[in-house]
């Protein structure tokens, strides 16, 4: 998998306020840490010869913005493309719909259990994310750290990889009204601001439940 994909959207969610964290394992973006390749990153990549699959773990209560704001960015690089560059699946803890902070539901595809070994994968949180984390998504998350895949979150999705220590010992952020409670709860993960962590790339170093939209 070509890991341009890794920062996707970034610019534009920011636009809308939301943060995006990516946790690279691999750690090839280091050296563009102070750069927003948003653009190039999804559409001056070189040829691709199969879609890129992402996974989006979506929690309930989850940020309808934020997903949106993920998905079209790929959509609209197919249709630039001409050429289906990407393709995504929903994925929900039991495979059951998921209930959006506005009220609406998206039918997921699969559980975290029958779910692929994905390249990447992106929490979509909102409300209260501590409290949809369990055993079943730990060992889901880090199966797919084992395995090398790109981990990501938007919103307050930062809170799930935390807690299942994969951002340990890294930069990263979340959304900026629980940029506190993040700190206090995760002294091990170097919280940053969005305006100081200026692309979406959760990056080595020595971030309260919020207000969804």
């Amino acid at each position: 998998m070509a890991r341009s994909i890794r920062s996707f959207g970034c610019g534009h969610l920011h636009d809308y306020d939301i943060d995006i964290t990516l946790r690279d394992r691999s750690r090839r973006c280091k050296n563009r840490r102070d750069k927003d390749f948003l653009g190039t990153a999804m559409l001056a990549s070189p040829a691709i010869e199969a879609p890129q699959t992402l996974g989006f773990l979506l929690l309930p209560q989850f940020s309808m913005m934020a997903f949106v704001s993920a998905v079209e960015p790929l959509r609209v690089a197919n249709r630039l493309a001409e050429r289906e560059l990407y393709r995504w699946e929903i994925v929900s803890r039991d495979g059951q719909s998921v209930e959006a902070s506005n009220g609406m539901a998206l039918v997921a595809v699969r559980s975290i259990e029958d779910g692929p070994l994905y390249p990447m994968v992106v929490i979509c949180a909102g409300f209260e994310p501590q409290h949809h984390y369990d055993r079943r998504i730990k060992s889901w998350l880090l199966k797919l750290g084992g395995a090398g895949a790109d981990l990501g979150a938007m919103d307050t999705g930062s809170f799930i990889l935390a807690r299942a220590g994969l951002l340990d010992g890294y930069r990263a952020t979340t959304h900026w009204e629980s940029l506190d409670s993040f700190r206090e709860a995760f002294p091990k993960v170097e919280s940053r601001t969005r305006s100081s962590l200026s692309t979406a790339t959760a990056s080595p170093a020595p971030a309260a439940p919020r207000r969804s939209t």
